[in-house]
């Protein structure tokens, strides 16, 4: 899976006018991945699973 940097420039080479609270670092970039699936087969030395933290979906 590849999700385009929203930091890069549009291909007319015009940047997107965004401002970003974080400079991108491109080599932690590297390190990430983003899995969509079962992680039991994932060989990895750690795994995150991210979650709604108010849980207004239950409201």
């Amino acid at each position: 899976m590849f999700i385009e940097d929203p930091s890069a420039s549009s291909s007319l080479g015009e940047s997107s006018g965004k401002v970003f609270r974080f400079p991108v670092d491109h080599e932690v970039n590297l390190k990430i991945y983003l899995w969509n699936g079962t992680p039991w087969s994932l060989e990895v030395d750690a795994a995150v699973n991210s979650t709604n933290e108010v849980s207004s979906w239950f409201l």
